[in-house]
């Protein structure tokens, strides 16, 4: 089964200002009663994470709604965007929308769109 394809006719390219980078999630921690936090990795530790955030005018937002509630059954599926790791070149790449990162609001005429994004490896293609 494919992935489903960021709409064309929304924005990929995030606003600048916005755009941050992590590249790998923190490990899990735990508090012990005596002595250090206990912290260890977890599958997926090497996954960056990506700050996105874009101005979408109303019909961009519709298509970006659509795409969200319908293809991305509510922003619960991985799926293919052109995303940059090092602020200048983009290439597809599977993503995923991490867990309640999702919002927007309105400015002007536009809607400022955010979330966070999971980036998988290059070899991860479904």
């Amino acid at each position: 089964m494919s992935l489903p394809v960021w709409p064309a006719t929304v924005p990929y390219e995030p606003l600048r200002d916005a755009w941050d980078v992590k590249p790998i999630r923190d490990p899990l921690e735990t508090e012990m009663e005596a002595g250090n936090v206990r912290m260890r990795r977890r599958p997926g530790d090497a996954l960056p994470l990506i700050k996105w955030s874009a101005d979408l005018s109303a019909a961009e937002f519709a298509t970006f709604l659509a795409f969200v509630s319908g293809s991305l059954f509510g922003a619960s599926v991985r799926f293919t965007m052109p995303v940059s790791l090092d602020g200048a070149a983009f290439s597809a790449r599977t993503v995923q929308m991490r867990a309640g990162t999702l919002g927007w609001s309105a400015s002007g005429d536009k809607v400022r769109v955010v979330f966070d994004l999971y980036v998988f490896p290059a070899s991860v293609v479904s």
